[in-house]
């Protein structure tokens, strides 16, 4: 009689190795980021690697009991399934507590995504025109400075005021640019 039986095929299946790896990875992640000021009863500590631990062991248990019993195994690998969701929870809701809040402060410092991708577009357009900024006349309204823009409808270059929308100051492109061209032929 074998003490053992040759029913450890199951220890080479991606989903085991994956599920030990999961297990040995969850115990150094909670040793370096759930500590006593994020964790303070140790509660998350020990769920997820409670949690980890189940999935993997269960998976073992469920797949030597399938020489059995197919349903005690299916139960098993149930368990197991649910106990890596659980995981997965758990790891989202620290990604939400850390991560997110983090990223919600750099949000309110440095704008958002379509702030930002406003501001580099505006550059970009600067360079393309080749007007730096700053180099444009001075608003007619408000007295600030004014950046290249084009109008929607034909796309003809104008000097539109920094201060859109609440000053809708706008200085011609032609009108300007002969101003300062015979300013210049004048020095």
């Amino acid at each position: 009689m074998e003490l053992f039986r040759k029913s450890a095929g199951y220890r080479f299946l991606d989903a085991f190795v994956l599920a030990n790896v999961v297990e040995l990875g969850t115990g150094h992640f909670c040793e370096r980021f759930l500590e006593l000021r994020n964790d303070p009863g140790g509660r998350t500590y020990a769920q997820m690697t409670h949690a980890a631990r189940s999935g993997y062991r269960n998976f073992a248990e469920g797949s030597e009991r399938l020489m059995t019993s197919y349903s005690t195994a299916l139960e098993l690998l149930d368990v197991a399934r649910a106990s890596l969701c659980e995981l997965r929870d758990d790891y989202n809701k620290w990604l939400m507590d850390k991560y997110i809040k983090s990223v919600g402060e750099e949000f309110v410092e440095k704008g958002g995504f379509r702030e930002r991708m406003s501001t580099v577009r505006g550059e970009a357009r600067t360079q393309q025109d080749g007007v730096a900024e700053g180099e444009g006349p001075k608003c007619p309204q408000c007295g600030a400075p004014t950046r290249l823009r084009k109008t929607r409808k034909d796309n003809k270059p104008f000097w539109g005021c920094t201060g859109y929308p609440a000053c809708r100051g706008v200085v011609d492109f032609e009108k300007n640019r002969q101003q300062s061209t015979a300013a210049d032929s004048n020095r």
